[in-house]
């Protein structure tokens, strides 16, 4: 609320029981438009501890971009957008080491489920059929090259991790699931190189 919900307004109700976040009063925009220092105040003197949207409010597009960048180069904005930007490096460096981790838990050659006949058509289908469907297509398509050669190898690739979490997440056969990880990624330490030589 403009005049209202101001720097004061939030220390107060920040000690009465803080909300999840604030919002700013509005930063009114047009093509003469300064950002109003006492608004800003509520963004880099805020100790409340929770996070400040600022709202602007306009027609004008230009300014309204020109706003956005006069509140991104904020310092406050620029330390969260690092914090974020780290926070999701992390995450991508911790990519590879959760999904071989979740391959090694999923790996349990002694897991009972379905039968072995079941199990030699899956590998059988994943490994080789998917293959040759994916370049069949590729060929009606009049995909060559590299494309295909990646089309192709994702189609050989051994069955996920994923669809042993998914299996038991609603309740299928999480155990043959399980089975067919285990089997179909062995399996594909002979089809894998075998195809690469293949299409080479």
């Amino acid at each position: 609320m403009q005049d209202v919900t101001d720097l004061p307004f939030m220390r107060v109700i920040a000690r009465r029981g803080a909300p999840d976040w604030f919002v700013t009063e509005y930063f009114r925009v047009h093509p003469d438009f300064s950002l109003r220092p006492h608004i800003l105040r509520s963004i880099h003197e805020n100790d409340t501890g929770k996070p400040v949207f600022a709202q602007v409010i306009g027609s004008d597009v230009p300014s309204l971009e020109r706003a956005a960048r006069q509140l991104a180069q904020l310092p406050v904005a620029q330390a969260l957008a690092g914090l974020a930007w780290q926070c999701i490096t992390y995450l991508s460096q911790a990519t590879t080491p959760i999904v071989l981790l979740a391959l090694g838990v999923a790996l349990q050659p002694r897991a009972r489920g379905g039968s072995p006949q079941l199990l030699a058509m899956v590998s059988a289908l994943k490994l080789l059929v998917c293959p040759l469907l994916m370049w069949e297509l590729c060929r009606l398509a009049g995909v060559n090259g590299d494309t295909r050669t990646a089309a192709v190898m994702q189609a050989s690739m051994p069955t996920a991790v994923l669809t042993a979490i998914l299996s038991a997440q609603y309740g299928m056969d999480g155990r043959f699931a399980v089975r067919a990880v285990c089997f179909t990624t062995a399996l594909s330490v002979i089809t894998v190189p075998l195809l690469i030589s293949l299409l080479r």
